[in-house]
Order: structure tokens, then C-alpha cells, then sequence
């Protein structure tokens, strides 16, 4: 996938340690992206944008006030599952956490599943459904967080190997703060 091309181009950790909480995997990475932004040494093949890193920052994002995904504690990388089971809606009983990988979903598609989650995050932060994941409790997001989480969840289909070496070699810096979406 081109985030593959991405995280192999930047040496981001691939998964978590055995017994990592998926917080502390999040961390490692952005700690690993702050190192690269800083010197702009952050490499980005085709198709990776602007507004997907910003989805991609945002999905790892597990504190703070806004662009809280908390996406990365169910969607744990690198199959963007965590092979558990979560009460993700009011009333429904646990599932297993579906991989993100190759969903072949329209983007209108996508953008009505997080809409949903976020509806069902907030009725978990308003105690109107105490029985979803305790996940949902830490996320915030914005509607105009949407476009980058589902710009992100795009570049996670899988590509043939061939196109997978031409996106590394075809990876070009990337500044985050002077890139246009």
C-alpha cells in the first residue's frame, strides 16, 4: 500500500513490542515522525498527501482536546486490527475489530462510518452508552477531520510488489508544513 511505501521509507516501527499498549506504539511513532519533520527529512511516495499524513497523525492521536482519533487502540498496526472484540454502537454486542486494510469502500462510504463513530463516541462521553469500548471515550474529532482519516484509510490497499518498489523510489521530501493539500 502506499502507506507501506510511506512507513517502510521512514523507518516507522511496523508494529508494536509484545505487551506495548497501543498508546505507547502511537508514541514511538510520533516521536519517529517529530525526528524527520524537524530535520525534513519525512519522505513521501505518490499518493500520500498532505491531508493523508494529517489522517494518519490524527488516527494515532490518543490525547488531547481536538484531532483525537484514538483510531490506532482497536485498528493496531500493521493489519489495523487489534483481533479483539468491542461494543462499537449502542445495542450492538462485541465484534471483532475489522481490519482497515483493502475495505474498498467509496469515500462517501467511509465518511459516513466516521460520522458514526463519532455520533457513538459521543453518546459513550455522555454516559448514554456505557457499554461501548471505553475506546471512544478519548475521541474528538471535528467534522473537518474527516476528509484526513479518510484520505489516510484510502492509501491502506494493498498494491502489487512492482508498484510497491516504484513508490519507494519514486518518494520525494515532504515538508508537512509547506505541502498544499
Amino acid at each position: 500500500s502506499v502507506f507501506d511505501a510511506f512507513a517502510y521509507i521512514n523507518r516507522l516501527p511496523e508494529e508494536p513490542y509484545d505487551d506495548e499498549l497501543p498508546e505507547d506504539f502511537s508514541g514511538r511513532i510520533f516521536g519517529r515522525l517529530a525526528n524527520q519533520e524537524g530535520r525534513i527529512l519525512l519522505k513521501s511516495p505518490p499518493g500520500m498527501s498532505k491531508l493523508a499524513y494529517e489522517g494518519f497523525k490524527t488516527f494515532l492521536r490518543y490525547e488531547g482536546d481536538m484531532r483525537v482519533g484514538n483510531c490506532a487502540a482497536c485498528h493496531t498496526l500493521p493489519d489495523f486490527t487489534d483481533g479483539r472484540s468491542h461494543s462499537v454502537r449502542p445495542g450492538m454486542a462485541k465484534a471483532p475489530t475489522a481490519s482497515l486494510r483493502n475495505m474498498y469502500k467509496s469515500s462517501q462510504a467511509l465518511r459516513e462510518i466516521i460520522n458514526q463513530k463519532m455520533k457513538h463516541a459521543q453518546s459513550k462521553q455522555n454516559s448514554d452508552a456505557p457499554k461501548i469500548s471505553d475506546a471512544y471515550s478519548t475521541i474528538r474529532l471535528h467534522k473537518n477531520d474527516i476528509a484526513g482519516l479518510v484520505a489516510f484509510i484510502e492509501l491502506l490497499q494493498d498494491v502489487p510488489k512492482q508498484q510497491f518498489r516504484q513508490l519507494i523510489l519514486d518518494a520525494e521530501l515532504f515538508d508537512p508544513l509547506s505541502v498544499t493539500k
